[in-house]
């Protein structure tokens, strides 16, 4: 039998937005042990923003009576008129004709216009009062569990987005310690340095470079910051170009350094559809494109696409037409102001 404190221990890691092994969230396993301590056969938790269901969670575990229906929510206009933070029993509940199935209902509110909505129900006997008393216990503590949660999930959301986009625009950053290794870096560079660059993070922290004397570079640069703590560009990789911009930061109270990474891009890495969709190519004009774009002439973009060099001469007229430019200067300008890097 689960116990409050259990409850209240999956409460706290599913707040802290921990997962189970197969990469859900642990609200469900909340609910397992809520259904356990209670011996109820369905627990069901939703959360509804301005009336409307922004998440819904359900309990897993096989009770007794696990072929009871799932828990039933009262209508909204029910729930709008019960208090929150009080346990209700289906013949509580305003204007509520009752179920068959013994029931328990908890509302807890959010925040402006986003309440949660808890609902136990059982087959056959009904609930005890020490089940009741359980679910008051936990209504000073469901509330903020559900919204710290949220919070997490919202700056998880957000932090994604600045790694895709900052992925897509080449940039990054690196966090080194003020003797020059390596204490952090921006989630998923360590794996793009080491595949398209060649730049690993050895075993004592300090990185390893393709670049000839590139140690002796990056020691260098550690060694101005000491001196005049002005900021120090470094170059991590020639081919494909890799740079990186060396400044002093005081984090809390610690310093360190900031390495801000600019990584060249590479048509060549878009996808072909997304090239030809932003510019009204055809797939074969996209493709020169993305050539012509990271550097090839067009004699060697024939040779890289299995062409003659009059085929290639033909695209690239038809390619010029299309996107009002007069050679592959023109190109390159088009495709390095366009959003096609965005995805």
């Amino acid at each position: 039998m689960s116990t409050d404190s259990d409850i209240l221990r999956m409460l706290i890691r599913a707040s802290a937005g921990e997962e189970d092994g197969h990469g859900s969230d642990l609200w469900p396993a909340v609910l397992d042990l809520l259904a356990r301590a209670t011996r109820a056969a369905s627990v069901r938790l939703q959360v509804l923003r301005s009336g409307r269901l922004a998440f819904d969670w359900q309990s897993r575990a096989e009770m007794v009576d696990a072929g009871l229906r799932l828990a039933a929510m009262p209508s909204p206009d029910i729930i709008a008129l019960i208090r929150s933070e009080r346990v209700y029993a289906a013949t509580d509940l305003p204007g509520a004709k009752g179920t068959a199935d013994p029931l328990r209902i908890l509302r807890v509110t959010l925040g402006r216009d986003e309440i949660a909505v808890l609902a136990l129900m059982r087959g056959g006997e009904d609930f005890r009062a020490m089940d009741g008393l359980r679910l008051s216990n936990l209504a000073p503590y469901l509330g903020p569990a559900l919204s710290a949660w949220q919070k997490l999930a919202a700056e998880r959301r957000r932090a994604r987005l600045d790694r895709q986009i900052g992925k897509r625009l080449g940039t990054g950053w690196i966090l080194f310690a003020p003797s020059g290794q390596v204490t952090d870096m921006a989630d998923g560079l360590a794996e793009t340095l080491a595949a398209d660059f060649g730049v690993r993070r050895r075993a004592d922290g300090w990185l390893d470079l393709p670049v000839p004397t590139g140690g002796t570079t990056l020691h260098r640069a550690f060694s101005a910051l000491e001196g005049d703590g002005a900021a120090q560009r470094v170059i991590l990789s020639r081919e494909p170009l890799l740079q990186m911009l060396l400044a002093p930061e005081d984090i809390g109270d610690e310093r360190h350094v900031i390495g801000r990474v600019r990584m060249s891009l590479q048509a060549r890495s878009l996808p072909v559809a997304s090239v030809a969709d932003s510019f009204g190519l055809s797939r074969g004009e996209a493709r020169l494109a993305m050539l012509l774009c990271d550097g090839f002439s067009l004699q060697q973009a024939a040779a890289e696409l299995g062409w003659t060099i009059e085929t290639a001469r033909s695209y690239s007229k038809q390619l010029y037409a299309r996107m009002g430019v007069s050679g592959q200067t023109g190109v390159i300008r088009r495709m390095m102001d366009s959003a096609v890097w965005l995805g």
